[in-house]
């Protein structure tokens, strides 16, 4: 097992876009909800539930690297660290 998360196996999935997983999931989300539930936010819990294994996967990628995780994301090496504190991730570098 990966320092920061388990490294993912490839099946035939593996040709479909980030884009097409998110649509994917987000139908199945939609479809599996009740729908008496009335749903609110969906913008923030999106993000906030992306995030997280975002910051995992590209450090697992980059076997911790935060310079070349903060490249590949496109962040300041001071915000990943913020973001890496807020999910308490930042000691375990």
């Amino acid at each position: 097992m990966a320092k920061y998360g388990p490294r993912v196996n490839l099946d035939s999935s593996h040709s479909l876009t980030l884009r097409d997983h998110i649509g994917r999931m987000m139908h199945i989300y939609y479809q599996t909800t009740d729908s008496h539930m009335k749903i609110e936010g969906m913008y923030d819990l999106v993000m906030t539930e992306v995030e997280q294994p975002l910051l995992e996967a590209t450090l697992v990628y980059t076997n911790g690297n935060l310079s070349q995780a903060s490249s590949i994301l496109g962040l300041s090496r001071n915000m990943l660290r913020k973001k890496l504190q807020r999910y308490g991730m930042y000691p375990q570098i």
